[in-house]
């Protein structure tokens, strides 16, 4: 017996390597030159592509600048898709220089895109470091700027200690908090721990962080009137 492929060259093995993908009619013939055609055998792509990035850093305020490593195996071509932009390259700079959380999409392939693969990241940039401090408060239980309260963005954790005027801690404040504009009650000098504090001046010294690890302090005086 002899076989042959899409009426191609005949051979004696009925097994056939290295072809491209497609579909393929098979005949066989005999010794008498009997031959028949069997229905079409397809051969399927195999993707040996295999799509895959780093990105650095993957957290930062704006405005930061992303590095975007392709690590991709078996692929020779590149595709980025950050924000509306189109990149035909290896790797990709790009600066992010709004808040939000981005969708990031890598498309690599080896010559055909009929042979391609997809891989997703994600890039958050938050804003950067604020914070508001007052400097007096009048906590007499009448509602308003009764507490030690500050304003902060940007931050994923604040701590405060609250000292008095002969430097010993009277509150201790720890939270983690989401990065967004917000106001926190640090110290109400009314009902803390029970106590009632004196009027005066008290110190205080704030701690802020930031999600890419960066810490800010912040010390200075409150003063406490309470009549």
């Amino acid at each position: 017996l002899n076989f042959g492929i899409n009426n191609g060259n005949f051979q004696a093995d009925s097994v056939f390597t290295s072809l491209a993908s497609g579909s393929y009619n098979l005949t066989v013939t005999d010794a008498n030159n009997c031959s028949t055609t069997q229905q079409t055998v397809v051969v399927e792509n195999i993707n040996i592509t295999h799509a895959q990035f780093t990105a650095n850093p993957t957290i930062g305020t704006v405005p930061t600048e992303v590095e975007f490593t392709n690590q991709s195996t078996d692929a020779t071509n590149a595709v980025w898709y950050i924000l509306e932009d189109t990149f035909y390259t290896q790797n990709s700079n790009f600066t992010f220089t709004d808040t939000g959380l981005y969708n990031i999409t890598l498309i690599t392939y080896n010559n055909t895109q009929n042979c391609a693969d997809t891989t997703y990241g994600k890039i958050t940039i938050v804003p950067p470091l604020y914070i508001n401090i007052p400097n007096v408060i009048t906590p007499n239980n009448d509602n308003l700027n009764d507490i030690f309260s500050i304003d902060v963005e940007g931050a994923i954790a604040v701590s405060c200690k609250i000292y008095n005027r002969w430097g010993n801690e009277v509150y201790n404040f720890e939270q983690p908090i989401s990065p967004n504009l917000q106001t926190l009650n640090i110290w109400d000098a009314v009902t803390t721990n029970n106590s009632i504090y004196s009027d005066g001046t008290y110190f205080y010294v704030i701690f802020i962080v930031s999600p890419t690890g960066i810490k800010e302090s912040y010390s200075g005086t409150v003063q406490v009137f309470g009549e």
